[in-house]
């Protein structure tokens, strides 16, 4: 290394890893949420506008970014939930515009139906990654409600020749049923892995999945 590219380096050193240098920074606004006793998803939303509004000047963007807390109230998830996002086409930063948050908000509300085929044996299939990849296996849905807040009606149709989802009555997702032919068990279950969604906080532990009723008929 030349000796003035390790003198530079050193330099920024001093000045970047500084806590006060990130006091005025957007990555600041996920430890606020934390600071101001907010849950982990209000963390993780501030973190994802935080990061979206992460270009321009420093100081521009720690304004735009308090701006944004202040109108959901320093309670993004709330505010997401709620689905009264302000709509306008006026800018919330630089080329930013209120109906694009609002469109972000939208996103981060997704219901997601997924059918998975995996080759059997089922504990062979998955070490060796026995995963069949399915043509249309998937579909995401913008849902007008909070999953968490309350119980919701999921309900699953399955013919010889195509499968359904449905979320309070109305259809989510619809594909041809081309693999299962043969009599299957059910199981609910919440899964929670490192590669998905990540962890919960602790502080959030234990956490509670609830299923109401089921209801089979053929």
């Amino acid at each position: 290394m030349l000796p003035q590219t390790k003198e530079m380096l050193m330099d920024w050193a001093v000045t970047y890893n500084d806590p006060v240098y990130f006091a005025e920074d957007p990555i600041a606004f996920p430890r606020q949420m934390l600071e101001r006793g907010g849950s982990l998803q209000d963390v993780e939303i501030a973190a994802v506008f935080a990061a979206h509004f992460a270009w321009g000047r420093r100081s521009m963007i720690v304004r735009d970014c308090e701006r944004l807390m202040d109108e959901m109230q320093w309670r993004p998830m709330d505010y997401v939930a709620a689905g009264d996002w302000r709509c306008d086409e006026t800018s919330a930063h630089r080329t930013i515009r209120w109906s694009e948050v609002a469109r972000i908000c939208s996103r981060l509300r997704d219901w997601y139906g997924t059918v998975h085929c995996l080759k059997t044996p089922y504990l062979e299939g998955i070490v060796n990654g026995g995963v069949e990849r399915l043509p249309a296996k998937s579909r995401k849905v913008a849902l007008a409600f909070d999953p968490a807040a309350d119980f919701h009606d999921y309900g699953f149709l399955w013919t010889a020749t195509e499968l359904k989802w449905y979320i309070d009555g109305e259809e989510g997702f619809a594909r041809a049923n081309d693999r299962f032919h043969r009599p299957l068990h059910v199981t609910f279950d919440c899964e929670i892995m490192y590669s998905w969604v990540g962890e919960p906080a602790p502080d959030e532990l234990p956490a509670v999945y609830s299923v109401a009723w089921i209801r089979y008929w053929n």
